[in-house]
């Protein structure tokens, strides 16, 4: 039986997050439960990239800070680490981002040390995984005695939610992570089961979820921000982030990376095996809750069909011009190098584009958005209409 705590905070008041935290790691028997004196306590936060605190992309700060206080209050010595989509690439990057995150006046406060993970990795083997049986992961995760794990409550374009587990992928350092998405290519299953293998490989002593302002739509940043109120807990990640899920009225089921994790007993997403402690997920229901637009009609279509059509299927990535700055930072995130610079915009090569998105996961100016493909949105008004018909039908039948 997994255990899940749920706390409520209302806001990023440094005082009233403490608290919330300390709740929340209290109902899973206190932070001496995770924490022994001397240990090394590694912290890894959602950070995508360089974004400020307000704008809900990367974890805030002050739940680092919680974490870092009680953590050291029980005689651990802390770390801040990740390797960011953007930011991660130099030093001087990786400072910027910890800067403009609000990391580093966490540092500053606390005495904190920052990790870049890009800075040392190591090939480990995953006997059991199902893509790669190989991993390149950071140095720093051998080197400590409690990994942290911090993630946003945000949806993804391309795994519908990031949680826990997705946050995991941060751990594998650099450019790595681009060969990860050309594996998978546009197939968000595949880049759901190399995230379980990753979490085969590291296995966080403790996760906690900033779930204070969150974010779905098209997360995981250029959705809508809203305010949860929530922090969640776990020595699970899978038992967590499925009740982040059941909070926002989703079927964890219907998230690959919680199927997966699930099937192949890598974790626990069946509700019946997980215990929620403190608030209830009936009284902290998240109304209107909004994942990107399903896959599911494309994912049932013969692999040769869905090729030929692909196009036509799946969402891609389109510029709005009027926000774009032409940074280039999408251009040297693509994994496909299928975006490029003519004269004074931007364009996308669709018959190189894998639909990873993650330019718009990089995109500053929330300048990528994601429209549908033309037949997928003909058949998508054709199963509504058929949808309001049998509704109409069934109810002259009942009348």
């Amino acid at each position: 039986m997994s255990t899940v705590a749920i706390t409520k905070c209302e806001d990023y008041t440094p005082s009233k997050v403490l608290k919330a935290v300390k709740e929340a790691v209290d109902l899973l028997g206190g932070m001496d439960k995770f924490v022994r004196p001397g240990h090394k306590v590694l912290l890894k936060p959602n950070l995508l990239s360089p974004r400020p605190p307000e704008s809900a992309v990367c974890t805030h700060p002050a739940v680092v800070e919680a974490i870092v206080s009680l953590a050291s209050a029980a005689g651990g010595s802390c770390s801040i680490g990740d390797s960011p989509s953007v930011g991660g690439e130099t030093p001087e990057g990786f400072e910027r981002l910890l800067r403009v995150s609000g990391m580093k006046d966490v540092m500053d406060r606390t005495g904190a040390t920052a990790l870049r993970f890009d800075d040392a990795g190591t090939e480990r083997e995953v006997p059991e995984a199902k893509v790669f049986r190989r991993l390149l992961l950071a140095d720093a995760l051998s080197e400590t005695d409690l990994l942290v794990n911090i993630p946003k409550f945000k949806t993804h374009e391309l795994t519908l939610f990031t949680g826990a587990v997705k946050n995991l992928f941060g751990c594998v350092p650099g450019r790595r992570k681009v060969e990860f998405h050309l594996q998978a290519g546009s197939d968000p299953d595949t880049f759901a089961q190399v995230l379980v293998d990753i979490l085969r490989a590291v296995r966080p002593g403790l996760s906690i979820m900033d779930g204070i302002v969150g974010m779905d739509g098209q997360g995981p940043s250029a959705g809508r921000r809203r305010s949860f109120g929530l922090i969640l807990a776990s020595a699970d990640p899978v038992a967590l982030d499925t009740v982040a899920c059941i909070v926002a009225g989703v079927d964890p089921m219907g998230i690959p990376t919680l199927r997966f994790a699930s099937e192949q007993g890598v974790g626990t997403a069946d509700p019946a095996g997980i215990e929620i402690v403190g608030a209830q997920a009936e009284d902290v229901r998240i109304a209107n809750f909004l994942l990107p637009p399903r896959s599911d009609l494309v994912s049932r279509l013969p692999k040769p069909l869905y090729r030929m059509l692909r196009n036509q299927l799946v969402q891609s990535p389109a510029f709005a011009v009027e926000k774009c700055s032409i940074c280039g930072l999408c251009i040297e995130t693509c994994p496909t190098r299928a975006i490029s610079r003519n004269e004074d915009r931007l364009r996308i090569n669709y018959s190189e584009c894998i639909r990873c998105y993650c330019c718009q996961e990089v995109c500053p100016e929330e300048a990528i958005y994601l429209r549908m493909g033309r037949l997928r949105n003909s058949l998508e008004a054709a199963l509504a209409f058929r949808r309001r018909i049998k509704r109409l039908l069934n109810r002259e039948a009942s009348g």
